[in-house]
């Protein structure tokens, strides 16, 4: 299972500390906060990894190991189309350096593209809410483990009864 608590909370520490902004979930029945501020937004997750896992049979336990990448989507808003820019460049600038080792050290989730920043304002009504953003892929080891059934013993009846 992709870790999604602890990438939620990796990355809302430390994007808030390093860019001294609110940093809140996309798409939550909730106020939006004062300007300026940070969404993230999980899309999918894409967990398909396109092929068969590794199979690992230890004792009564088989584990299945695979590669998975997800997408998350940033975006900066602010009062100016300046201060959404300066704030989406030192978010991205987050995750290329220091954010890079705080999400390997602290869940095990390896960033694998940062992508461009580009313009999302959108017009709500006659009034332009200004926002920059772009898309960050991770990539986290999705580990299952299973209790393998066992038959200790079984009774074949027939010709000759073994079981007694």
């Amino acid at each position: 299972m992709i870790p999604y608590d602890p990438v939620c909370l990796a990355l809302v520490k430390g994007l808030s500390t390093w860019l001294q902004v609110k940093v809140i979930e996309m798409n939550v029945a909730a106020k939006m906060p004062p300007y300026p501020f940070v969404t993230y937004d999980f899309e999918g997750p894409d967990d398909s990894p396109g092929g068969l896992p590794i199979e690992i049979r230890n004792g009564s336990q088989k584990i299945f190991i695979e590669t998975v990448e997800f997408t998350v989507s940033f975006c900066a808003y602010g009062k100016t189309k300046a201060q959404c820019i300066n704030l989406a460049l030192l978010m991205r600038d987050w995750f290329i350096g220091p954010g890079h080792q705080a999400m390997k050290d602290d869940t095990g989730v390896v960033i694998v593209d940062v992508g461009k920043v580009d313009n999302r304002d959108i017009a709500i009504g006659t009034v332009w809410e200004r926002r920059n953003g772009f898309e960050v892929t991770f990539r986290a080891t999705n580990r299952i483990e299973t209790t393998i059934e066992t038959i200790d013993t079984a009774c074949i009846k027939g010709g000759a009864t073994f079981c007694e």
